[in-house]
């Protein structure tokens, strides 16, 4: 029912104007309005996960590197002075195409970030279990980067 209402309003206002996402309950929500961060630590992440799972949170740290780079069995962490980290996902490739030409920059790659301190911004989550596998009691959490930047000191 909520979909018609959308399809009308769109035939009849779409060639004059945009029009926000709506909702079915009646709430207007901006179809391009990012959700607000929340700013915490790397140790807050680890210390409480729960009270942060399912939240868009910002943190900043030193993106490491555990075991080979190429290797299936990487993780990535975003680690604090302290010595505390969090596990994150990729969300650059490896490596890149050589660029076509010399003026062309290359595609960003994981390999920018890694031993760089960064600012993430993302959804911090409890892992899934494996398609197939029992899960793991005590399973972990990880950030799902959505954007990245490199902090120059």
């Amino acid at each position: 029912m909520c979909f018609r209402y959308r399809l009308a309003a769109l035939l009849v206002i779409a060639p004059f104007a945009t029009i926000p996402a709506v909702a079915c309950a009646g709430t207007i929500q901006a179809a391009d309005t990012p959700r607000a961060a929340k700013a915490v630590t790397v140790s807050d992440l680890s210390r409480e996960p729960e009270r942060f799972s399912r939240q868009e949170v910002k943190v900043t740290g030193r993106l490491t590197s555990d075991g080979n780079y190429f290797s299936r069995n990487r993780k990535i962490w975003l680690t604090a002075p302290s010595g505390e980290r969090v596990e994150v996902t990729l969300w650059l490739p490896l490596s890149s195409p050589p660029p076509r030409s010399e003026s062309a920059p290359g595609i960003p790659t994981l390999a920018d970030y890694l031993d760089q301190n960064v600012e993430l911004q993302g959804v911090f989550r409890r892992m899934e279990a494996a398609p197939g596998a029992a899960p793991k009691s005590g399973a972990g959490f990880v950030l799902d980067v959505k954007s990245a930047k490199i902090l120059r000191p």
